[in-house]
């Protein structure tokens, strides 16, 4: 008779003060921008319990994650940098759990708790906003056009050069 085994993985991440920055358009210097920053822990813990012997699988999952202090800011030009507060902090608790037994489900649950939203927004937020999550610009089309096909042109140049390196390295 072989005893029941147990798997246990617990994996847990903080990350002090993220900062994120959704460029309207990166090919112009003086951009508008949405900036976000918060505190954020997660933890996953996957458990398992097999026995061969009676041949039983049982696996229980949980998620956690929460997001302190978010704030969200717009700044109307990079590189001015004066960012006008359009989100005030707001804590977000997500959980998620699952367990299963022999592969099949028996129970899951998922929660999202967050605090009171307080937001203050403009028209032209709202126009930015669509603008960074529909990946296109305010700006002209043709600019982008011809500023990707630039950018482009220069990782192109790029690589070629890196890959002359490596073959001049390459040679006795």
């Amino acid at each position: 008779y072989a005893h029941p085994t147990r798997q246990t993985m617990i994996i847990k991440a903080t990350v002090k003060n993220p900062r994120l920055c959704l460029i309207d358009d990166p090919t112009i210097e003086a951009s508008s921008a949405i900036v976000g920053t918060c505190g954020l822990e997660l933890q996953m813990t996957r458990d398992m319990r097999i026995d061969d012997w009676l041949d039983k699988r049982q696996l229980r999952e949980s998620l956690h994650m929460s997001i302190r202090n978010l704030q969200l800011s717009t700044v109307r030009s990079m590189q001015e940098y004066v960012p006008h507060a359009i989100l005030q902090p707001l804590g977000i608790e997500f959980n998620m759990r699952r367990d299963t037994f022999n592969g099949q489900l028996l129970s899951s649950s998922i929660s999202v708790d967050t605090d009171n939203a307080n937001a203050i927004l403009t028209m032209n937020d709202l126009v930015l906003a669509k603008s960074v999550f529909t990946r296109r610009s305010t700006s002209d089309d043709q600019a982008n056009k011809q500023a990707n096909e630039a950018l482009l042109q220069q990782h192109q140049i790029y690589q070629l050069q890196q890959e002359s390196k490596y073959q001049l390295r390459q040679e006795p």
